[in-house]
C-alpha cells in the first residue's frame, strides 16, 4: 500500500493516520514529499501496489481519506477513524 498526502495540512493528518496504520500492523510506503499525483500513481502501478491512501486539503477538512484500488481504479471516501478497519477488510487481515 502507498500513502500519499497533498499539501502541508494534509501532511500532519497523514502522519497521524500512518501512526494508526503502524499500530494496526498494516504495512505501507509513504510518499509525502514526492512528485505530483499522476507520477505517484504510475509508480504505484509499476510497484504493484494494491491500494493507495490519499489525503488532500478537502479530506483534512472533512476528516476523511481517499482509498483508491489500484487494480480497478475505483476510489471511495473513508472516514479517517474507519480507515484501519476498512483496509483490514480489504487486505483480508485477521481481526
Amino acid at each position: 500500500m502507498l500513502f500519499r498526502s497533498l499539501g502541508d495540512a494534509a501532511k500532519t493528518v497523514a502522519l497521524r493516520v500512518m501512526r494508526l496504520l503502524q499500530e494496526a500492523q498494516i504495512h505501507f510506503a509513504e510518499s509525502v514529499d514526492r512528485e505530483g499525483m499522476q507520477q505517484q500513481l504510475k509508480l504505484a502501478n509499476r510497484l504493484g501496489v494494491g491500494w493507495v491512501v490519499i489525503v488532500g486539503q478537502k479530506e483534512v477538512l472533512d476528516n476523511t481519506v481517499i482509498l483508491r484500488n489500484m487494480v480497478n481504479g475505483m476510489q471511495e471516501i473513508v472516514a479517517q477513524g474507519d480507515l484501519v478497519r476498512e483496509l483490514a477488510k480489504r487486505l483480508d487481515m485477521p481481526k
